[in-house]
């Protein structure tokens, strides 16, 4: 059991546990940080941690409780995580009795104009309010589309939950205008801090009835993926909500009230112990440590960068040399011949025998050998493709497209434009890529083949690439797996 005074513990370098504050003053915190570890079938990401904290205070003879956690992660690696209740908040519950006091019914509340109006602007709403309407007058019973049964209780204390009548649907719209207009069973998401006048509508969400009955979501499709998926969207707005006025009830600021108590004793003449005065010198000793080996670590990381885009681009000019002096031998060039790979980690070697038609960039050869996509032939294909058709229908051949989609088609893929430039732009270098090497300019990552759509990094395939006009070659940026964006 955690003694609940002031304690910090480090295990194998993988966990460490700080507390401070007394329950005898009536306040206590502690913070733990820790790798990420399996959790059932989802096995743990390498590079990324988790901190929790939690902080106990005695508030007018009654104890408050607040527990917070967040996750980091160095680029590349896999950010992805399922959104679900805490194992920490279950286990308060079950060991100390509490229990959850939801701030909104598990029903969804029929509102008017007005009413709504009001309550999506607020003052501190943390929450998101999503809003439903009735289906088109020709479907029976003016019914919603999502099952409101289901959605009130999933939806229990992470976003307000109403439905507006057809003529209230009018009413919002001479409200707050045609750019917040919502009709005919189309779901409105309202996230927090929004203002009609000064808000943009792409950040926020409008989902229409036919997008919602045809959605993919974790492999549930229809009403129901969209309702766990509307949820998950919920949670990530509701965690990005920061209370900055309440620093009583953070981990920090129990900690400020811990060193100026410890501040008050030493000047009232209470010194603390010797012992402890020198284990905070060896703590900070130590942490000094650890930030300058991490500075080393990352001064190392980027020489290897670079040492990797100089072999890379040694092996591409090498292997290109060697293309075109066959061609002025009237040689013909082909796709190698050697045995494929049996592993995504050699798929980067193999494809210097590609060069001349497509080129793996640095960044995505270190994609790959933390990839966890499980068809690795397919990978090869995709790659092959690209290299043979794709490269013939970029490079202008007659008739190159439609060969191109067919052979794409008959692989299971689809050929598709990435992002578009004003949201790739929202999402920093996620969708670009410096090249050529050397010169600081960036290339976006204009098109991906794909398939699969539940992001399950073991099923699902992105391929993420752009045509160089110029050097005549496919260059590929990222590969296996699907990049993050706001969206998702």
């Amino acid at each position: 059991m955690l003694k609940l005074e002031s304690d910090t513990m480090d295990r194998d370098g993988l966990h460490s546990l700080r507390s401070v504050g007394r329950i005898e003053d009536g306040v206590w915190a502690a913070r733990l940080q820790y790798a990420d570890k399996d959790r059932g079938a989802k096995r743990a990401v390498a590079g990324r941690s988790w901190r929790s904290e939690i902080v106990l205070r005695e508030i007018n003879g009654k104890v408050r409780v607040r527990i917070q956690l967040s996750m980091s992660a160095r680029e590349g690696v896999d950010r992805s995580y399922i959104h679900d209740r805490p194992t920490l908040v279950v286990s308060l519950e079950s060991e100390l009795g509490l229990w959850d006091k939801a701030p909104v019914a598990p029903v969804v509340t029929p509102f008017a104009a007005s009413a709504l109006l009001q309550l999506a602007r607020m003052d501190g709403r943390s929450r998101s309010v999503v809003v439903l309407t009735e289906t088109k007058d020709d479907d029976p019973g003016f019914s919603y589309t999502l099952d409101q049964d289901s959605l009130g209780p999933q939806m229990l204390g992470i976003a307000w939950v109403v439905r507006l009548s057809r003529e209230e649907t009018f009413k919002w719209t001479e409200e707050v205008g045609r750019r917040w207009a919502a009709f005919d069973g189309v779901v409105l998401v309202l996230r927090p801090g929004w203002d009609p006048i000064e808000d943009e509508a792409r950040f926020h969400r409008r989902y229409f009835p036919d997008y919602i009955n045809g959605f993919e979501h974790r492999g549930w499709r229809g009403e129901e993926a969209f309702r766990s998926y509307l949820a998950e969207q919920c949670v990530r707005d509701l965690c990005a909500v920061r209370d900055e006025g309440n620093a009583k009830m953070s981990f920090d600021g129990v900690l400020a009230e811990d060193l100026e108590r410890q501040r008050g004793l030493q000047e009232s003449g209470q010194r603390l112990p010797i012992i402890e005065e020198q284990k905070q010198i060896l703590e900070r000793r130590l942490q000094e440590q650890e930030e300058a080996l991490a500075l080393v670590q990352m001064e190392r990381d980027d020489l290897q960068c670079a040492l990797e885009s100089v072999t890379e681009e040694a092996g591409i000019l090498r292997v290109q040399a060697q293309h075109w002096q066959a061609i002025a031998e009237k040689q013909e060039s082909s796709l190698p011949q050697e045995v494929e790979p049996k592993s995504l980690a050699e798929i980067g070697e193999w494809c210097f025998g590609l060069v001349t038609k497509i080129v793996l960039l640095p960044r995505a050869r270190r994609l790959l050998k933390k990839g966890e996509y499980e068809d690795v032939g397919l990978v090869v294909e995709a790659l092959k493709l690209l290299a043979s058709e794709g490269w013939n229908y970029f490079a202008g051949e007659a008739g190159g497209r439609d060969r191109f989609l067919a052979k794409c088609h008959e692989l299971g893929l689809d050929n598709k434009k990435s992002i578009s430039d004003t949201s790739a732009g929202l999402e920093g270098d996620t969708y670009f890529v410096e090249y050529p090497h050397g010169r600081g300019e960036k290339r976006k990552l204009e098109w991906h083949l794909c398939k699969g759509t539940d992001r399950d990094p073991r099923t699902c395939l992105r391929i993420y690439y752009f045509w160089d006009k110029e050097a005549r070659v496919i260059v590929v940026g990222a590969l296996p797996g699907h990049l993050d964006n706001s969206l998702t």
